[in-house]
């Protein structure tokens, strides 16, 4: 590339976490001794992400757990063509923040050096964040039990669809992407506001409230 910097291929190795000495030579016979290692790690793979679906707006905290991720501090994760930083936890686990992305799947992999990536071929998926317009119906008793229809918008048929009253989370069933049911659990009489998540982690922001009566 230039007088201070080249790029060089690595060579295969029969033995895997180990480090090899590498020096650099201009003609193939003098060869310099700076005692610099290079290190052959395991081939690294995925199992899952968690949650594995986000808004588009990125900003959702991920949960990688994978084989041989490695200890480096050049961690790094790529969302289809974007890469972002990792934050390493353990050899088989990472956390990474997702981007800003456009709606739909994307594949997602890891390096612990920066250049290598895994071949895992995981997904997550971008979504639109979900929105709530209104409840029906909007009141209840403190008990709870009644069964609410939640109206609004961006709504994912997914296991990780819920409904959050107050601090509560409740399963949502889904009907369509603007509908679904939940069941209020208890809560002391007056105003808690009510959000959806489609994936557990991140929430809507509607304001929309529920009034529980004594």
């Amino acid at each position: 590339l230039n007088h201070t910097m080249l790029v060089c291929a690595s060579p295969p190795s029969e033995s895997v976490s180990s480090f090899v000495p590498l020096e650099v030579s201009n003609n193939a016979q003098l060869y310099t001794s700076m005692g610099v290692q290079f290190e052959y790690a395991e081939d690294s793979f995925l199992r899952w992400l968690l949650p594995n679906s986000g808004p588009i707006d990125g900003g959702t905290t991920i949960n990688i757990e994978g084989v041989n991720l490695g200890s480096s501090e050049d961690t790094a994760c790529k969302f289809g063509g974007q890469i972002v930083d990792a934050t390493f936890i353990s050899s088989t686990m990472f956390t990474c923040v997702s981007p800003a992305n456009d709606a739909g799947s994307v594949i997602v992999e890891v390096s612990s050096n920066g250049v290598d990536f895994t071949a895992s071929m995981i997904q997550f998926t971008f979504h639109v964040t979900p929105s709530v317009d209104s409840l029906a119906p909007a009141n209840g008793v403190q008990q709870g039990g009644a069964l609410v229809s939640v109206l609004g918008a961006n709504f994912v048929n997914s296991l990780n669809l819920k409904c959050r009253f107050g601090t509560t989370l409740v399963q949502a069933v889904y009907i369509s992407h603007e509908q679904l049911n939940c069941t209020t659990p208890a809560h002391a009489p007056g105003l808690v506001p009510v959000e959806i998540t489609n994936n557990n982690v991140d929430f809507s922001e509607s304001n929309v409230t529920f009034l529980y009566q004594p």
